[in-house]
């Protein structure tokens, strides 16, 4: 099972999938995770996250809710499910406020497009879904 490490590499394969998009490559960094095999499971694994997420939501803790729902947007497109993310990303554009909203709306409008870089550097880099 081949995993990534945080390296200038990583760096090296999204700037050729991104092209000159610095926008492109900005929102890919944020959104792909490195490590996901090992992230996930410290993190509590899916299942935890959501029941932290709707805690959070009902105590109406905003800013909790819209990094949980970042972390599962984040899952969603390591494991290749675009419906998710979407819905993910739509709630934290709500939860959200200036750059960071503005950043979820350039994610949304350029969806497929992000999509399909973060996949093709999952594939290249060798990381597995589990």
């Amino acid at each position: 099972m081949a995993t990534v490490k945080p390296s200038l590499d990583s760096t090296e394969i999204l700037k050729k999938l991104c092209g000159s998009d610095d926008q492109l490559l900005n929102v890919v960094m944020f959104v792909i995770m490195i490590d996901p095999s090992r992230q996930i499971p410290q993190l509590g694994g899916e299942d935890a996250i959501i029941k932290r997420t709707q805690s959070f939501e009902e105590t109406s803790n905003a800013l909790m809710a819209r990094i949980n729902y970042e972390t599962l947007a984040r899952i969603s497109f390591y494991r290749s499910r675009q419906d998710e993310a979407k819905d993910y990303l739509a709630r934290c554009e709500k939860l959200s406020e200036g750059q960071r909203r503005e950043m979820y709306q350039f994610i949304l409008q350029n969806f497929e497009k992000v999509f399909h870089v973060v996949k093709r550097f999952y594939a290249w880099t060798g990381t597995k879904v589990q």
